[in-house]
């Protein structure tokens, strides 16, 4: 059984949690989750970060049209550029949130 520590959690965007004991990053946003490993995560996180710097403004920021590949075969998150940046600021305040906590450890030592 799975005993999380949450790094992000907003109830209308989403949430990062990550599990104690096998250490996977657990990430819900919208109507998905999906788990990462801790290098997945990293790949994701600057996927995303590409992905807002390359990105074509739309006219209309509400229109789902941009597609962010996921580490599984087949699945995408279908976005519109407001939920794009809210995708990637809730992984960015996460992956902070985890390398602070991780520096702290290591001062703690």
């Amino acid at each position: 059984m799975c005993n999380y520590h949450t790094w992000f959690y907003h109830n209308a965007i989403g949430y990062i949690v990550e599990c104690n004991q096998c250490r996977k990053i657990q990430t819900g946003f919208g109507n998905l989750m999906i788990t990462f490993s801790n290098e997945e995560f990293e790949k994701f996180r600057l996927y995303l970060l590409t992905a807002v710097e390359n990105r074509s403004p739309n006219a209309d920021r509400k229109i789902k049209s941009i597609a962010i590949r996921t580490p599984t075969e087949g699945i995408c998150f279908l976005l519109s550029e407001d939920e794009l940046m809210g995708l990637q600021q809730m992984i960015e305040y996460a992956d902070t949130e985890m390398k602070t906590a991780g520096l702290v450890k290591l001062f703690n030592e």
